[in-house]
């Protein structure tokens, strides 16, 4: 039987992620060796044995996606391609713990993955039983819609949505300044005007002008309103595609001044 001198059965390194694992007994004469990872899922695998003391050892529950997400026992791609749902998870991770992306979307600060995404092969099952298609539009998890102000990507809080749709919900806190979502203030002519993002397609996002006012609430009022039923037109477009809870969660939002 082949063994490495300096290597002993019950001897313990690490990897590159600081998981610890264990020499647990060689296999055979090839000189390979099964090793267990000392973590919660305890995965085990054969290796040669030269990989063993170089920190080589890989593990599919280590935390390699934004130093919080594990893949897990599955695949990231099928047929050579990356699979939609890892994709969406990745996405997920980086908006919540990714400093880059928060620092360029402010709100995604203090947003939170729940702990049985943090493992994709979790967050994989939700997605393939949840996922739908609708012709040209891009498909995206939303955490918000369902609980207005939710922080926490969850299987309870969150749904797909197409692109759309989550569009509507995107606040631009850099435009508007200190006051009401929708609102801007003219120092010129000492007037708020009320305008709204309206999503034609894919490529096509015009703001609607809404008029001038005299107030911040009266220009914010004038932006609920049409805000609350252009929500509730889009609803009506997309209601033969998307799920009732959706629908329903759309025909029942309400826009606040706090928003």
């Amino acid at each position: 039987m082949i063994k490495d001198k300096n290597l002993h059965v019950g001897e313990k390194f690490y990897n590159r992620y600081g998981t610890e694992y264990e020499v647990m007994e060689y296999i055979g004469n090839g000189g390979k060796v099964r090793i267990r990872f000392n973590d919660d899922y305890k995965y085990e695998t054969i290796l040669e044995y030269k990989a063993i003391k170089n920190g080589k050892a890989s593990n599919p529950y280590d935390k390699s996606c934004c130093g919080v997400g594990a893949i897990g026992n599955t695949y990231t791609k099928i047929f050579g391609k990356v699979k939609e749902s890892y994709k969406a998870w990745k996405r997920m991770l980086e908006r919540c713990y990714n400093k880059n992306q928060q620092d360029k979307y402010r709100t995604y600060n203090n947003c939170k993955v729940c702990k049985e995404w943090l493992l994709y092969e979790n967050f994989e099952k939700w997605f393939d039983k949840n996922y739908y298609t609708i012709e040209n539009q891009i498909m995206e998890v939303d955490k918000d819609i369902l609980i207005k102000g939710n922080k926490i990507y969850s299987p309870e809080t969150s749904i797909i949505v197409p692109h759309e749709i989550n569009y509507l919900f995107i606040k631009k806190q850099n435009y508007r300044g200190n006051c009401p979502i929708g609102v801007c203030y003219h120092k010129r002519d000492n007037k708020y005007t009320a305008s709204c993002s309206v999503c034609i397609d894919l490529h096509k996002v015009y703001r609607k002008h809404l008029g001038y006012f005299d107030s911040e609430l009266e220009a914010f009022n004038a932006y609920k309103i049409f805000k609350e039923n252009y929500i509730k037109s889009v609803a009506q477009k997309f209601r033969a595609y998307i799920p009732l809870k959706l629908y329903n969660a759309l025909l029942n939002y309400k826009v606040e001044i706090t928003d």
